[in-house]
């Protein structure tokens, strides 16, 4: 595999350290000293297949998924905390790019409510309540 154009791979480390930070095309190209003339996002594209937009949403939406699942923030923080304007500009991207909305996420990524039927079946059975294959419980 060939290495990236320099200014590429300069201007992904720049969105990966600060991504939530606004860029634009213009700050992005002058930090990475491209000569006017070059265009960043086609140059991105070209070397890494997506747009300097396109691995900026993937990184924070990187992050984002990981607060979903690690923490008990609100979606709009979450969404603040990443680097989108607004909670609804941030539940509208992750289900653009993700197909399921953070709060989907969230709950699918959580572990089952501790009153959940396989821990009810173990405690009726210890207490001798509950036989394998009786729904209520009261099989014997």
């Amino acid at each position: 595999m060939l290495a990236a154009h320099p200014a590429v791979t300069r201007a992904r480390e720049l969105l990966d350290r600060d991504n939530t930070r606004k860029w634009t095309l213009d700050e992005l190209a002058r930090d990475v000293g491209l000569a006017r003339g070059i265009p960043p996002a086609t140059l991105f594209a070209r070397e890494i297949g997506m747009t300097p937009h396109r691995h900026l949403n993937e990184r924070r939406l990187h992050q984002a998924r990981h607060l979903l699942t690690t923490t008990d923030l609100s979606v709009t923080a979450i969404g603040l905390a990443c680097g989108y304007g607004s909670g609804q500009h941030f539940a509208r991207v992750f289900r653009q790019l993700t197909g399921t909305t953070p709060r989907e996420h969230r709950r699918a990524a959580s572990p089952p409510p501790a009153g959940d039927a396989a821990q009810d079946q173990a405690a009726e059975s210890r207490n001798g309540k509950w036989r394998a294959g009786s729904k209520t419980g009261t099989g014997w």
